[in-house]
């Protein structure tokens, strides 16, 4: 399986990604700083891997045989504890920055180079194998004429078939982890705060519906990891996010900066309440440059992240976390001469992000969420990766289906 790292995106190396997966017929797991390099439709597309994405790309590349890793550095937070990561696994390491090869993980071939010319050639390797036309040094004479022919097309076609065997059965798998290990949340009623998670679903389906090209932003937390699981991405360099730096108040600089860039692209900011309050100023430079972002705030009145590691592993020792005597961030906005709204439930959002998307300057929405909402699924501090934890309402639903399979089966058993 191919785990594509940011690396491929700064190399500008998306198309020969896809090429060398479609061509191999390999799943492909992107990482937060890859998200986009292969479009998120794509039936090969396994997901993201790592704390917070799914269980189903963890799995994938924890169980695959081969792991060619391109233009990824095996971070921690992909890892999980490194001594159980991928352990049957070869690993392939396509690296521009010789310093990253075996730096975390002993890589048993290390390609140092452009990623382009690299996946290229190894894409096309796959579609015509070196060697195929020139027989090894010391190897046996082949026999000659027809009969050589057919014996030769008849190898040929068992290998071909039993490659496509294998593929199939392994793609197959990882299906089933698709289906069987799919993000998870609980909905809130309509007229209530909204989850985040549907803040982000209705965002992503609204602005893909009406924008050809969109470009996302976040800052750090909670709702960055949400962004990365639920904003659908089909573009490279369309998700734009601060990664193993952790910059809060990333989100809104990086939105002005990306609309400077690209000022056809829809760009948004998915932004926390903490986040938004370290660069609001920013909105300022938004304003007076006449550049049209929109920044979308979930309001949880918490340092989000922070506070569920608190509560999870600390004993729920709370420190420095509460902003439950919230700004009023619609208010701040205006200041700098934004429009704003405030919105405190499902049914209010879309008319509010209708108004903000038309209103054809800076705007910021205000957005009240639930409040307590648990990031999942996560991988806890010295775990695996495959050991991620999900949300218990699926653990449960998947756990009483597997029993009521299991019954079914035994009740045909003793008819049988």
């Amino acid at each position: 399986m191919l785990y594509a790292g940011g690396g491929v995106v700064n190399a500008d190396a998306t198309a020969e990604l896809r090429a060398l997966a479609e061509r191999a017929r390999i799943p492909v797991v992107t990482t937060l700083m890859a998200k986009g390099a292969l479009p998120e439709s794509h039936p090969l597309w396994a997901g993201t891997p790592g704390m917070h994405g799914h269980k189903h790309a963890n799995l994938t590349l924890n169980e695959a045989d081969l792991v060619i890793a391109a233009g990824a550095r095996f971070d921690d937070r992909v890892t999980g504890r490194l001594d159980a990561f991928a352990p049957g696994a070869a690993i392939v390491h396509l690296d521009a920055d010789p310093r990253e090869i075996s730096k975390i993980r002993r890589a048993d071939v290390a390609i140092v180079g452009s990623l382009r010319a690299t996946l290229a050639a190894i894409a096309g390797a796959v579609a015509a194998p070196a060697g195929a036309d020139a027989a090894p040094a010391g190897a046996i004479a082949a026999p000659t004429g027809a009969d050589a022919a057919d014996r030769g097309s008849a190898v040929a076609d068992a290998g071909a078939a039993a490659a496509d065997a294998g593929a199939n059965a392994w793609l197959t798998q990882v299906d089933v982890w698709k289906r069987r290990h799919p993000l998870h949340y609980e909905q809130a009623p309509r007229e209530l705060a909204p989850k985040p998670q549907r803040v982000l679903e209705l965002l992503s389906d609204t602005l893909h519906a009406r924008h050809e090209d969109v470009i996302w932003t976040t800052g750090v937390g909670q709702h960055q990891m949400w962004a990365m699981q639920y904003l659908a991405c089909e573009r490279t360099r369309s998700f734009c996010t601060s990664g193993g730096h952790g910059t809060m108040g990333f989100g809104t600089p990086a939105a002005v900066g990306a609309k400077a860039a690209r000022p056809g692209a829809a760009v948004v900011c998915v932004d926390g309440d903490g986040s938004f309050q370290m660069t609001a100023q920013e909105l300022a430079t938004a304003v007076v440059a006449e550049l049209p972002v929109l920044i979308v705030i979930l309001n949880n009145q918490v340092l989000g992240m922070v506070d569920q590691w608190q509560q999870q592993f600390y004993e729920s020792r709370r420190s420095h976390v509460d902003l439950s005597r919230p700004t009023d961030c619609a208010a701040v906005a205006r200041g700098f001469g934004a429009a704003a709204w405030t919105v405190r439930s499902e049914a209010e959002l879309l008319p509010a992000l209708d108004a903000a998307l038309a209103c054809g300057r800076a705007a910021v929405l205000d957005v009240h969420v639930a409040l307590g909402e648990i990031l999942y699924p996560m991988i806890e501090p010295g775990s695996a990766a495959v050991e991620m934890v999900e949300h218990p309402a699926l653990v449960a639903a998947r756990s009483a289906g597997d029993a009521a399979a299991s019954a079914r089966d035994a009740g045909e058993d003793a008819v049988r």
